[in-house]
């Protein structure tokens, strides 16, 4: 549960730092470097989930690039999200930071030890012209190339479930997209906490401003839609035409046992995507 909660909360800030940089999404470029952090540890705390679950750690690593099957969506979720995932999102952090650790490196003068790990950490920076334009360009075609990477990673989790053709409500062509969207809703979620937490804090108002809220408030009304869409489309073919062992799983789900949590998590997503819908209509932005 708390693998697919932290995998799925990273795919938005990594999401958001490529898309900033692809389009040109300026009022949301103060947010990239906490987004791109939130990716990182959240990225990291579900390798340790996965870890935990293994019992003997270092035999479970040992035993991965031994006897892994390379078809299973096992080995691709460990190996694509946390491994090449986790190394991207690392790559891009640090080359995003270099700028900030260079104007870092000036400012603790006075401290050796900190000017020094700023000096490491910049790489020969210097903020020339040909940088610039090499660090733009480095960061566009990195932003193209973790798109596609979130997209399969995110998928292959999702497919873990939706090849269970013996476990009825889990055997399903729409969890895989359902994996990408609602990971996207959760970490675009935890994203505005983060911002107006930040905002508040260190009272960012002109950096963070009402443009950004609106923008990710867009996002979000967008993907809790698709995501309503996924759970009508889904409940409606397991209770009109499905095999009797999945028409009895969707009936506990939407009428029985299992009722309230499902209609908890339906509300969670039909008021603010309301609210959402609203904003975005209006333009008023209500933080």
């Amino acid at each position: 549960m708390f693998d697919i909660f932290f995998v799925g909360v990273s795919f938005a800030g990594i999401t958001l730092s490529a898309l900033v940089r692809l389009f040109g999404l300026n009022e949301l470029k103060p947010l990239t470097r906490p987004a791109e952090l939130i990716t990182i540890i959240s990225l990291i705390l579900g390798a340790l989930c996965v870890l935990a679950d293994q019992g003997r750690v270092f035999y479970a690593l040992l035993n991965l690039p031994r006897y892994a099957r390379p078809m299973s969506p096992m080995f691709g979720t460990f190996t694509l999200v946390i491994s090449g995932y986790l190394s991207a999102s690392l790559i891009y952090f640090y080359l995003s930071s270099r700028k900030d650790a260079f104007e870092l490196s000036k400012y603790f003068e006075n401290s050796k030890l900190k000017r020094l790990f700023y000096k490491l950490w910049t790489a020969g920076w210097k903020g020339d012209l040909s940088q610039e334009k090499r660090h733009e360009t480095s960061s566009f075609w990195l932003a193209i190339f973790i798109l596609p990477l979130l997209v399969t990673a995110h998928s292959t989790l999702g497919f873990i479930f939706g090849i269970q053709a013996g476990r009825p409500g889990w055997f399903s062509a729409l969890q895989a997209p359902g994996f990408v969207i609602m990971a996207g809703i959760s970490g675009t979620g935890l994203i505005i906490l983060v911002a107006y937490i930040l905002r508040k804090i260190y009272r960012l108002d002109e950096v963070i401003g009402e443009k950004a809220f609106y923008t990710l408030g867009f996002m979000l009304f967008v993907l809790c839609v698709i995501y309503l869409y996924f759970t009508i489309v889904e409940e409606l073919t397991a209770h009109y035409a499905a095999p009797e062992k999945d028409r009895y799983i969707a009936h506990q789900i939407t009428i029985g046992k299992f009722a309230p949590v499902f209609w908890i998590n339906v509300l969670c997503l039909i008021l603010p995507a309301i609210f959402l819908f609203y904003q975005t209509v209006s333009r008023k932005v209500n933080i």
